[in-house]
């Protein structure tokens, strides 16, 4: 059975037997342009004219694909809402609900980030390894495992700190 989209003209939905519900449709803008398909198992599919779509199912995983490499990756989330993403060259990324993000890259290098700013960096070489701690009045005060330190103040300065906390003469 097809039923026609009568608000726009432009698509129409059909049922098969099954369940399944395909609503095809077009018109000038690109998200006008696909096909989207509900399964009777509570997953569902969208096709774009462009190339690009996700297959979500009911387990809260979603596949994305498409012709470019930002197109291609995977998202799971669960029942709370923390979700992970895996690219397709395998870098992860996690949230959670409190806005604690984590970037896990296939380098070996990653990050785990805050909502206030506040950043911890790991990875192979010294440079990669340091924490980021945001003060109440937005200065940003930068630690490298071997001990280097340094403050960025609002206006743009870089300060170069000892170890202990204390300026750099």
């Amino acid at each position: 059975m097809k039923k026609e989209n009568s608000q726009t003209g432009r698509g129409y939905t059909s049922y098969q037997p099954d369940g399944t519900r395909v609503t095809k449709s077009w018109g000038p803008e690109i998200a006008d342009n696909s096909v989207a398909t509900s399964y009777p198992d509570q997953s569902y599919k969208v096709e774009s004219r462009d190339g690009t779509g996700y297959l979500s199912t009911a387990d809260g995983k979603r596949t994305h694909w498409g012709p470019n490499k930002k197109d291609n990756y995977t998202i799971t989330t669960d029942k709370t809402g923390n979700g992970q993403k895996v690219d397709l060259d395998g870098t992860k990324s996690a949230c959670w609900g409190d806005g604690t993000q984590r970037v896990q890259n296939q380098d070996g290098t990653g990050h785990v980030s805050q909502v206030d700013g506040s950043l911890e960096s790991w990875g192979p070489t010294a440079s990669h390894n340091f924490k980021v701690k945001v003060g109440p009045n937005g200065e940003k005060e930068v630690t490298y495992l071997d001990g280097l330190k340094y403050r960025e103040h609002k206006n743009g300065l870089v300060t170069e700190l000892k170890p202990d906390g204390t300026k750099v003469e």
